[in-house]
């Protein structure tokens, strides 16, 4: 895979896989990008660790619809 960077554009990040070369031999690293674009945010904002935590455990708890211990951890927003 091979990942493309165009700052100013959209998207500014992409990965592309050459059909020729086949299946990728080593783990790519596709959370890296969105990892640092996440930490940029939370340093622009000063976001607080635990809104930062509640998205990232958000995220996963919704994603893998895990059973979480307290309701109140992710608050509904409507």
């Amino acid at each position: 895979m091979v990942q493309h960077s165009q700052p100013n554009e959209y998207p500014p990040t992409y990965w592309e896989q050459i059909s020729s070369r086949g299946l990728p031999a080593h783990q790519p690293d596709y959370w890296g990008a969105n990892q640092r674009q996440l930490l940029k945010f939370a340093m622009d904002t000063d976001l607080p660790q635990d809104d930062l935590n509640l998205i990232l455990g958000g995220n996963a708890a919704r994603l893998l619809d895990l059973d979480v211990p307290h309701s109140r951890m992710f608050p509904d927003f409507k």
